[in-house]
C-alpha cells in the first residue's frame, strides 16, 4: 500500500482524530470528538499536510498533522474560554495516551483578561496593489495577535454573496482559512451588506515574539474566498481623476477617467473618497453626474499631485481582537 493510500485511509484519519481528542480532552477538559467545527478544521487540513509536507513517513506525517491542527484547535478553546472566563488546569500528561510521542505544543493557558476589538478597512489598502478582495494592511502596533471576530461585506451580487465564505489571513509566513456564515444583512442607502461570524476564532500571529516592542511593522495578508475557496476578481473601485476645474467656493467638477476601455459606474448615493497620490485625502459626496463629469464638494488643489476617487460604499470592514 502507497503512502498516499496509508495516509488518506479511513482508518488513519479515524486515529489520528481519536487521538486528538484524546489529547484536547486531557489538556483542556473539552470534548471535540462530536464537535462539527473541529471536525471539519481537520478535515480542511488534512490533505493540505500531505500536499504541504514532504515525509516518507507516515508517523511524520501524523505528527505534522496532529501538531497543525491541535494548535488551531487550542486557539480556538483559549479564545473560548476568554470570553466566558473560564480557567482550565492541565492535567498531567501520560504518554501512554500518545503513541506518536507528539505532545501538543501549546498547553491552555486561559487567564481573565479585557478584550479589545479593533477595525481593518479595505479602503486602508495600498491602492496600487490588489483589490479589495486581495490586500495588505497594517493592524494596530500594540497587537500581537489578531483574531477575526466578524466581517461585513457588501453584496455585489458575485461568489462572496452566499451564506458562507472563506477568509484567508496571512502574517509572519502563517496562514489561517476561516470559515464564515452570514450572520445578518443590512441595508445602507441602496445597498445591501452581509455581516458573517466565523465558526471557529483562531488567533493569527502579527509580530514575531522576538522582536522589539517598538516594532511598527504589523501586516496581515487578507483574502476574501468564496465556498470553493477562490478569490473573485470585483470590478475596480477606484476612478482616476483627469481633470478639476473650481466651480465656486464650495464646488469642484472633476472629470473621471476610464480604467482600460470600460467606465466605471458612479453612483450618487454612494460615499467616495479622494486619494492624492494613493493617500486618503477626504471624504466626497457626488453632487450631480453628467456623463464623466462629477459634481463634487469642494477640496484643496495641490501642485504635482494625482488625484483619484475611491467608492467607500463597496469597501469590506474587518472587526478583529
Amino acid at each position: 500500500m502507497s503512502l498516499y493510500d496509508k495516509y488518506f485511509s479511513s482508518k488513519n484519519k479515524q486515529y489520528v482524530y481519536s487521538l486528538l481528542s484524546d489529547l484536547i480532552l486531557k489538556e483542556t477538559g473539552t470534548d471535540i470528538q462530536n464537535n462539527e467545527l473541529y471536525l471539519e478544521l481537520y478535515k480542511f487540513h488534512y490533505p493540505k499536510i500531505f500536499n504541504d509536507f514532504s515525509s516518507d513517513s507516515l508517523v511524520e506525517l501524523n505528527k505534522v498533522l496532529l501538531d497543525t491542527v491541535g494548535d488551531k484547535v487550542l486557539a480556538g478553546i483559549r479564545r473560548s474560554h476568554r470570553e466566558k472566563d473560564i480557567t482550565v488546569t492541565k492535567s498531567e500528561h501520560d504518554p501512554k495516551m500518545d503513541p506518536l510521542s507528539a505532545p501538543l505544543r501549546d498547553p491552555v493557558k486561559a487567564r481573565k483578561r479585557d478584550i479589545s476589538y479593533r477595525n481593518i478597512y479595505s479602503s486602508y489598502r495600498d491602492i496600487a496593489k490588489g483589490h479589495r478582495y486581495d490586500y495588505d494592511v497594517s493592524v494596530d502596533d500594540s497587537a500581537e495577535t489578531v483574531c477575526l471576530h466578524k466581517i461585513t461585506v457588501p453584496s455585489e451580487g458575485n461568489s462572496l454573496a452566499l451564506p458562507t465564505i472563506q477568509v484567508e489571513l496571512t502574517s509572519q509566513g502563517e496562514s489561517v482559512k476561516i470559515i464564515c456564515c452570514a450572520d445578518e444583512t443590512k441595508r445602507v442607502g441602496d445597498r445591501e451588506y452581509i455581516v458573517y461570524s466565523p465558526q471557529l476564532q483562531v488567533d493569527l500571529p502579527v509580530k514575531d515574539s522576538k522582536d522589539s516592542k517598538d516594532s511598527k511593522d504589523s501586516k496581515v495578508h487578507i483574502r476574501l474566498l468564496d465556498q470553493r475557496g477562490s478569490c473573485p476578481v470585483p470590478e475596480s473601485d477606484l476612478l482616476p481623476i483627469t481633470q478639476i476645474k473650481r466651480i465656486d467656493s464650495k464646488t469642484m467638477c472633476v472629470k473621471s477617467g476610464a480604467v482600460g476601455t470600460k467606465a466605471l459606474s458612479v453612483a450618487k448615493s454612494d460615499i467616495y473618497g479622494l486619494y492624492e497620490n494613493g493617500e486618503y485625502s477626504q471624504t466626497l459626496r457626488i453632487l450631480k453626474i453628467q456623463g464623466p463629469y462629477l459634481l463634487v464638494g469642494d477640496f484643496p488643489l495641490r501642485d504635482n499631485v494625482k488625484y483619484s476617487l475611491m467608492n467607500l460604499s463597496l469597501q469590506n470592514h474587518l472587526v478583529y481582537t
